[in-house]
């Protein structure tokens, strides 16, 4: 691209560490081509986290004070797009709101399920079953699958003298049902040499569990897990990001079958997929996987190549810096798409 370095502004509607935060995070971290500024419309701690990864950070404030602020923040004579992450309708009103103020073009990339009324622009949905519901928007859709960066997420360091199996969840409170507590109950009985970490959320540890609450870390913990499990409703999610991380780091996976989950893992080739709400399954699928280092083994390799073909930053990055440059009616002249 030549001139003046295109610009893209994140509007983000929440400032939680989540999957949405850290696709944004990623984005602005492997998108070089563009510069990235971040306008959050609420206080939370990923305004923080991402000013320790210095990413361009507008921190929150009414949406007219944003676009004031973004414009100071802006390179002048710099094409410039909008980029409105949201989960429901009420988003897209503050997205457009923002963009008349800043005068730019936009698009939507939709982080949820719910099925919008017609919108303007261009509708990123990250998973195809979400895109199949935009039953009013069919011909602005486009899917473009989240990615993770394989350089930040290992393969799990194995301790053949370690006696404990680790067995990891990452997921915030409300994501995980109630039910899930029973199977770690039944799992932790049985097996009274395992582990359990349960990152994303506060507790009481024990002998056996053992609370980290939120952490910008999450690559460390599951480079030391053996297994990760998660039990999402269904509906919940569009393209969990935990999951794909948990398999970027070589780990098998046990979570339910569901359609953000399924469309990453195939049952018993890169994971283990059980039924929602099924306790008898979801044990038994971690009782075997803690019984045969071969399988564990097995499935997180093949969940490391699933990422790597389909689930990498770079590609996710590469279909949005079309979409941008198609908006912003430049030429894409970056390298081709990544192998």
């Amino acid at each position: 691209m030549n001139g003046n370095i295109p610009q893209v502004i994140h509007f983000v509607p929440w400032a939680e560490i989540g999957g949405t935060e850290r696709v944004v995070q990623n984005l602005c971290l492997t998108g070089g081509e563009y510069r990235h500024l971040v306008l959050f419309a609420q206080s939370g701690p990923a305004v923080s986290e991402f000013e320790r990864r210095h990413i361009r950070v507008l921190r929150p404030g009414e949406i007219t004070d944003l676009a004031r602020l973004a414009m100071t923040e802006l390179q002048a004579n710099s094409p410039i797009v909008l980029h409105a992450h949201i989960m429901k309708y009420n988003h897209v009103e503050h997205a457009l709101i923002l963009a008349r103020a800043l005068g730019v073009p936009g698009l939507f990339t939709l982080h949820g399920r719910e099925i919008l009324p017609p919108v303007p622009w261009p509708l990123v949905c990250v998973s195809p079953s979400v895109s199949r519901a935009q039953v009013h928007n069919f011909e602005r859709t486009l899917v473009i699958p989240n990615g993770v960066s394989l350089a930040e997420f290992s393969p799990p360091v194995h301790r053949t003298q370690r006696s404990s199996i680790v067995l990891t969840v990452v997921a915030r409170a409300r994501r995980i049902p109630d039910y899930f507590w029973q199977c770690v109950d039944r799992i932790r009985s049985v097996r009274e040499n395992c582990q359990i970490w349960i990152v994303g959320q506060d507790g009481e540890s024990d002998r056996q569990v053992k609370y980290f609450g939120v952490r910008g870390d999450v690559s460390k913990i599951l480079a030391m897990s053996d297994i990760f499990i998660y039990a999402p409703r269904p509906f919940h999610g569009a393209h969990d990001l935990t999951v794909l991380e948990a398999m970027a780091s070589g780990l098998p996976c046990i979570c339910t079958n569901v359609s953000g989950v399924a469309e990453s893992i195939t049952h018993m080739h890169d994971g283990i997929l059980v039924p929602f709400g099924a306790i008898d399954p979801f044990v038994t699928a971690a009782l075997d996987l803690m019984s045969s280092t071969e399988l564990r083994y097995s499935l997180g390799r093949h969940a490391r190549e699933t990422v790597a073909a389909n689930f990498t930053i770079e590609k996710c990055w590469f279909r949005y810096r079309s979409a941008y440059a198609g908006l912003l009616g430049i030429s894409d002249q970056s390298p081709s798409t990544p192998a």
